[in-house]
Parts: structure tokens; sequence; C-alpha cells
């Protein structure tokens, strides 16, 4: 874990939320005092049992192991006492009502509390199986099959390559004459030429000698102007001029096939988690829509 001045981040910052002060209202102030025996008073800051428990609770899972013994508590009751100490004096130095400081407590402060309602949400959504699997069944969209293509191209670099992969051994090394080979190469498959034989003798690429073969690769795996040509291409089809960050390209599509969509008993216990996670994203998002309505939001920017 990440050290602050020698000791645990996780523990100053929960320092940090019990020794809080100059709030604008007793309200954003609250602090919880918690029950049961007084086992620590840090030069005015008490901590209960219940308190240093939930304290313990607070902590990432990792970290909760070893504050569990007597002196595991112990060594976060020091922790929290430099801490204490730490955060007091820079209270003295009225630190706390620096602009910087307000705005990131704002945000440390929304942060904490969004991560609780988030859990609000889970707890009062229960994922079953049935819930999962109506959801499933209602938005065919979450987890389709992903689009595959089956595709060739030509690619000219306007840069020198540190190796030439085509036939001739040509290689174009500024964009004015990238431009001229591709567009050489673009008339020659428009008199009939055949596409892998163009690419064997022109391409820069490390498909060249595969006839510009890329084989078959999932939506999303190529740069978006690549994708973006084939989206509009049916198989067989040879692109226009596609230009990318690696050069210039004429694509050709070879095939084009539709994922399928596994049945919902079909599904791993990996995509059930992460159709959970849709599941809750979907029922935030529906929230936020809602409070939008009911909202009086105005912004001038």
């Amino acid at each position: 874990m990440k050290k602050f001045f020698g000791f645990t981040l996780a523990a100053a910052l929960l320092a940090a939320s019990f020794t809080m002060t100059g709030c604008q209202s007793r309200e954003t102030c609250a602090t919880y005092q918690g029950s049961g025996k007084v086992i620590a008073n840090l030069n005015g800051n008490k901590i209960t049992e219940d308190k240093l428990k939930l304290l313990i609770q607070s902590l990432p899972p990792q970290s909760q192991q070893q504050f569990q013994s007597k002196d595991g508590q112990k060594k976060l009751l020091d922790q929290l006492t430099t801490q204490t100490l730490l955060v007091q004096e820079a209270k003295r130095l009225k630190l706390n009502k620096d602009p910087i400081f307000l705005v990131r407590r704002e945000l440390m402060s929304n942060e904490i509390l969004l991560n609780r309602y988030y859990q609000y949400i889970v707890e009062n959504n229960p994922a079953t199986d049935a819930e999962l699997k109506k959801f499933y069944q209602t938005h065919p969209d979450i987890m389709a099959g992903k689009i595959k293509y089956t595709a060739k191209h030509i690619i000219i670099t306007p840069k020198k390559d540190m190796k030439v992969f085509n036939s001739t051994g040509t290689d174009a090394t500024t964009d004015a004459a990238a431009m001229k080979e591709i567009k050489m190469i673009q008339k020659k498959l428009a008199k009939g030429a055949d596409f892998s034989e163009l690419a064997k003798k022109y391409s820069e690429g490390p498909s060249a000698s595969r006839g510009g073969d890329l084989g078959t690769f999932e939506k999303g795996t190529m740069v978006p102007e690549f994708e973006q040509a084939l989206a509009k291409m049916k198989p067989g089809e040879i692109s226009g001029i596609v230009k990318t960050r690696f050069g210039y390209h004429l694509v050709k599509l070879v095939n084009k096939t539709n994922g399928q969509r596994p049945p919902f008993d079909q599904l791993t216990q990996k995509e059930k988690q992460q159709l959970k996670g849709d599941y809750y994203r979907s029922i935030l998002t529906a929230e936020v829509e809602k409070l939008k309505k009911q909202a009086a939001i105005k912004i001038q920017l």
C-alpha cells in the first residue's frame, strides 16, 4: 500500500475523516461517534470500540487483516494519532480554509457518498438469476456477439520504413509520394488487377507477402478509420483510399459474420458477472434520467 509520511494512506484518509472541521454546516460536519467503551482519546478525538471496528471495516479488504489483532489495532491507533496531530496542526495554520482543500474535500466527500449510494442500489435490487435472465432477454444489445471481419489491405506509409516487405523493394518516404503510389495502385485495381498480387508487389506492411491478408478479426480490433470503411462494405468490395495514422490503405472485405449471442443458461460465471454490472448500470442510468427530469438545471458556459 502507498505510504504517506511513513504510514498507510488509508489510515491517513480515515484520520482526516474524523478530525475534519471548518464545515459550512453541522450536517456536512457530522461524524459517527459510535458506542461502547472509549478506547482512545487522540488529543480530544475520542474513539470507541464500535468506531474502531467500523474504521477497520472501511479499509480495503487486503489491509483489514493486519488490524484484526490487538497489536494490529494498537498500530492503527498509533497511525491515527500521528494523523490527528498533523491534521490539527494543519487546522491551526488555517489550511482547512484554503480553497484547494475545500474543493478537494467536496470531491472526496461526494465520491464516498456516491459509493455508498451504489451499494444502496445493489442492496435494494438483488441480481437474482430470474432478474438477470429477464434483463438479458429484454436487452438484446447486451453481450451481443461481436461482428467479425476477414479482410486484406494494401498500405503505403508516408515515411521511410525500417524494413520493406513488398517484392519490388519500393518505399514511399513522403506524404505526397505515398498518395501518388496508392492512387496508382487504385487505378490498377479499377482496370481489373488482382488485389493479392498488387499487395505482394507494392504494400509496405508485413502482410504484403500474404497478399495483404489480415485474417479474421473482431470489430474493435483495428483503428477507427479502418473499421469505418469496413462497416460500409459488402464482401468482395474494395474501399476507396483510407487514411489512418499508419498511412494510406486500400481495403478488400473478404467476409463478414455476426457473432452468435449465447442463451442465458449457457453464460459462464464471468459473463454473468459482466451481465450483473450491465444490470446495475441500467438501473443507475434510469435513476439519473428520472432525477434530471425532476431537477432544475441551468448551465451557462
